[in-house]
């Protein structure tokens, strides 16, 4: 009688036990389907068994990222650089170059910086990703001198020569700035106010006279009025494009030239660069072009 009670206690104890361990089951349970929902991709409703069920959520994501990132990138030891890895292909990371690339280097002379300058900057900061990142460092670094420049009074002179192209970055194009004749589109460049981000001011101004139009060996159309206000470092010595009669030989390769260059253009300085010039203009010929040697053979 004893033994049967005794047995009968045990049982009792057995059955409480798992009473308690399925009440705590579901209360598990519940509290993972509120924290997670349907992150779970099994549930432990529809299966034995969950990855999930022994790993909290946070530490699943972090060793998930971990192992892609782990993967992700592989280094080449052949080729001495860094490449990432993916389904389309591998891409190089490429090294950064300081000494001027002549593709870069054209690129910035076509934008109007000469030649010195564009070699400058790609030296101090890189050819890569040419060349917005050089072109804004151009604008820094001329910043506060062209801020004190702009305080200086101008000389009266507009330094005006026929038959000429002056180069210079262009702080407006012409043909957003119409003007009746040269003098009125030289006054025009001194009243031009230097804006953000460079401040560049006005020291060197084209003009088309020509009804017809002007040639210029370059795309787009040139109109008669157009008045280009541009900016160059040293105008003293101005840059030159084009100056006085085309080749011969530069007529056959541009079947469309005049016989003498269309545009009149000129210079403003200041009061202190004129008396520092004695009024007196260093013509230099300017790297923007392929047609710079003709025209200098033709008018030494």
């Amino acid at each position: 009688m004893q033994i049967l009670l005794k047995e009968g206690r045990k049982e009792e104890h057995r059955t409480t036990l798992f009473i308690k361990r399925d009440e705590s089951e579901r209360k598990e349970e519940e509290e993972r389907e509120r924290v997670y929902g349907d992150f779970e991709m099994i549930s432990s409703k529809r299966s034995s068994f969950s990855f999930l069920n022994f790993f909290p959520k946070a530490l699943f994501l972090f060793l998930f990222s971990l192992a892609l990132s782990e993967s992700f990138f592989t280094s080449d030891a052949q080729l001495g650089i860094s490449v990432m890895s993916s389904n389309s292909g591998v891409t190089p990371v490429i090294e950064k170059t300081y000494e001027p690339d002549e593709k870069n280097v054209n690129g910035l002379i076509q934008a109007g910086f000469p030649k010195e300058k564009a070699e400058k900057v790609l030296r101090a900061i890189g050819n890569e990703n040419c060349c917005g990142p050089q072109i804004k460092w151009l604008f820094a670094h001329d910043l506060e001198r062209n801020k004190a420049r702009n305080e200086l009074k101008k000389h009266e002179s507009c330094f005006t020569s026929e038959h000429t192209d002056y180069d210079g970055y262009a702080n407006v194009w012409g043909n957003q700035n119409k003007q009746p004749d040269a003098g009125r589109c030289c006054q025009s460049c001194k009243d031009y106010v230097p804006k953000a981000p460079n401040y560049y001011p006005c020291n060197v101004w084209v003009y088309c006279p020509k009804e017809q139009g002007c040639f210029a060996p370059a795309a787009g159309e040139f109109k008669y009025q157009d008045c280009w206000l541009k900016y160059q470092h040293d105008p003293i010595h101005v840059h030159v494009n084009m100056k006085g009669e085309y080749s011969a030989e530069y007529r056959i390769s541009h079947p469309t030239a005049p016989e003498m260059v269309d545009w009149t253009a000129g210079v403003v300085l200041t009061e202190e660069e004129f008396h520092r010039s004695e009024g007196d203009l260093n013509h230099t010929w300017s790297a923007r072009s392929h047609w710079r040697k003709l025209l200098a053979d033709n008018n030494r």
